[in-house]
């Protein structure tokens, strides 16, 4: 009886184990060689526009954040699409990026120009909102 009782809290135990697994898929690169060196200046590039991307939130208790609007949408986190931009520290504002890569998607190189930040509290809580302006370059050659 304490067999049967072992063995199927191992079967339920790896059931549950394999349930919780999830995958993400990254694409990496080979390395640079350390002595190569590639100058690029202004002239060498072409500057295709600029956008604009924001992000609304609600703050409770200091804590707890409920993204309501992504680029004027209503947020979905499982249909989200997001980019990693140099310049781009605000965590906030990486849910809207995936604006910048449908705007531009040739472009080669993308320069966060400027990030504002409005807070308006309320009881217990604030409505945050995030905006920011991306500009995106092409190289010519």
């Amino acid at each position: 009886m304490k067999k049967i009782i072992k063995y199927s809290f191992a079967i339920v135990a790896s059931l549950f184990m394999a349930s919780c697994v999830t995958t993400k898929t990254t694409q990496q690169f080979p390395p640079f060689d350390p002595t190569l060196q590639i100058n690029v200046g202004v002239d060498d590039m072409e500057y295709l526009g600029e956008t604009e991307i924001s992000v609304e939130q609600y703050v409770y208790l200091g804590f707890i954040r409920q993204t309501v609007k992504v680029n004027g949408e209503s947020f979905d986190s499982w249909k989200s699409t997001t980019a990693s931009l140099n310049g781009l520290k605000d965590i906030n504002l990486r849910k809207a990026t995936g604006k910048v890569l449908e705007a531009y998607p040739d472009a080669d190189f993308y320069r966060v120009v400027s990030r504002t930040s409005e807070k308006n509290p309320m009881f217990l809580s604030k409505h945050v909102t995030y905006k920011g302006v991306v500009k995106a370059y092409r190289l010519k050659y």
